[in-house]
């Protein structure tokens, strides 16, 4: 289904950067007392989904957003879509 949707594109990141990002990021009751476990867990169960309908993947723990923005438009093409 979501192959279908459009374009789908996993911003992958380490568990390690995902804890450290989470940590500075407010309340996350989904991710209980423990964050890094809770990260793991989701990781494991939801990586097969994320990895059989991406069409574009990208490691993202070095990026700033801006750059994230800029490889997700090279990447898909999207950026060559005129207004």
């Amino acid at each position: 289904m979501l192959e279908r949707s459009g374009v789908v594109v996993w911003l992958r990141a380490t568990i390690a950067t995902l804890s450290e990002r989470v940590e500075h990021g407010g309340v996350r009751p989904r991710l209980g007392a423990d964050p890094a476990q809770s990260l793991r867990d989701l990781y494991l169960t939801r990586h097969p989904l994320y990895a059989s309908v991406a069409g574009f993947v990208i490691d993202v723990d070095d990026l700033p957003p801006e750059e994230v923005v800029a490889r997700i438009f090279d990447d898909t093409g999207l950026g060559d879509v005129e207004q």
